[in-house]
């Protein structure tokens, strides 16, 4: 074959590969917070305000929880708790017309938690064959995997969490690499531990004991990635501060330890270099050097801009801070500078997502609030639920979707 014609293969296959990779990113948001985490979205065109009649349908969901949506194509899967009845709930919904295509139910006797808190805190995570949810109970932990259709294909079962609050940490998923956090408090009787599952079988493939704190965080760890394509996963957490593991054996690569002296609820956030986390006191933004040493902190966040539960988002060196008590704050990544800070309405605890420009979030009593996002305020819309919400919205193949306590609205298509 000439040469040129194995340019012109080249470049059919690259461009396929292309495509193939931007209908993934637009029909899919395959964990808490969508791609690694994050909270930024490829979709654009989205409803930046709309009314009532412009939902595309609205799902009743049995019970109640503060988990956020995950879509695989045109499959939304989310889960539910009902405390009174000791049962979890998972569902298939069709994304396009809002039909639940199955539920699966689960025994879960409530540990002891938050009144905040609920059984259907964890988000579950998908890829294109399975789902995967995990389900804290009073006597054990069980990440259970699911296909598409609704089949459960393995269980796993863990010692459980012992702490104040309960648990409500999320998976996620690094190649065949299922990982979920296992933190107690100083008073449990079982030990700290994070744990990597091979999401074929759910063999446990590593576990690292860690050491406890007086609190137990909640955050989901996040993937850095090198020009290379070498990947670490990135764990936050009063005991243990800033750590970076391997996700094929669980070898701990570095850590920044005594950076948290309080609960770490908020997710990490990575862009362009940066390294964005905090607690309940205090916060930091890093500057990562490398893979293979620990990152430099860059500067530290005043108190009034440390979030205790939405976690933030970077985007176009920009800083978008979301308070617990509403206001919400922009500043240049590189230095911290405050750019604007303004409090639309009232009180928020899931985290904001960055959609073609704009930022959307829902407060706790279930108003989503629209701002564009820019080196200057704008606020596009305030829109009721009329239901509260702890929930992070999920976007996907046009659709935005947003969860209350018992329900699940999805607008866009129209």
């Amino acid at each position: 074959m000439p040469s040129h014609s194995y340019l012109k293969l080249a470049l059919a296959i690259g461009c396929c590969l292309i495509l193939i990779n931007l209908l993934n990113a637009s029909t899919n948001w395959s964990r808490f917070r969508g791609p690694n985490g994050q909270g930024i979205s490829s979709e654009e065109n989205l409803p930046t305000s709309w009314s009532s009649n412009d939902y595309d349908w609205i799902a009743q969901l049995p019970g109640s929880g503060h988990s956020s949506p995950v879509v695989w194509q045109n499959r939304v899967f989310i889960t539910s708790a009902d405390k009174t009845k000791a049962k979890g709930y998972l569902l298939s919904i069709d994304l396009h017309s809002g039909t639940i295509l199955w539920t699966q139910t689960i025994p879960v006797e409530a540990p002891k938690m938050h009144p905040d808190n609920s059984l259907a805190a964890s988000t579950p995570v998908v890829d294109e064959t399975q789902v995967y949810v995990v389900w804290t109970s009073k006597n054990d932990i069980r990440v259970i995997a699911y296909t598409h259709d609704g089949r459960q294909q393995w269980a796993a079962t863990y010692p459980p969490v012992h702490s104040r609050h309960g648990a409500s940490n999320s998976p996620m998923l690094v190649d065949n690499i299922l990982i979920i956090t296992r933190e107690q408090e100083t008073d449990s009787p079982y030990a700290s531990s994070w744990i990597g599952i091979d999401k074929n079988d759910g063999s446990t493939v590593w576990e690292i004991e860690r050491p406890t704190a007086p609190d137990n965080s909640f955050s989901t760890p996040c993937v850095m990635t090198s020009e290379t394509g070498e990947q670490l996963v990135v764990f936050t957490s009063e005991s243990n501060g800033l750590t970076a593991v391997r996700p094929v054996d669980g070898t701990i690569i570095w850590e920044v330890n005594d950076i948290f002296t309080s609960r770490v609820v908020v997710s990490p956030v990575i862009d362009n270099g940066y390294l964005l986390s905090t607690s309940r006191n205090e916060g930091f933004v890093f500057h990562i050097n490398s893979l293979k040493t620990s990152p430099d902190i860059k500067y530290k966040l005043e108190k009034k801009f440390t979030p205790y539960v939405p976690t933030p988002l970077m985007k176009d060196n920009l800083l978008y801070i979301v308070m617990d008590n509403g206001s919400i704050s922009c500043h240049q990544l590189t230095s911290g500078e405050l750019l604007w800070r303004e409090r639309p309405s009232g009180a928020i605890y899931g985290s904001p997502v960055w959609v073609d420009g704009h930022i959307y979030m829902i407060t706790r009593k279930g108003e989503v609030i629209v701002v564009q996002a820019g080196e200057t305020y704008q606020l596009a819309s305030i829109i009721p639920l009329d239901e509260k919400s702890h929930a992070t919205p999920a976007v996907a193949d046009g659709r935005l979707l947003l969860r209350t306590e018992s329900k699940l609205f999805c607008v866009g298509s129209k």
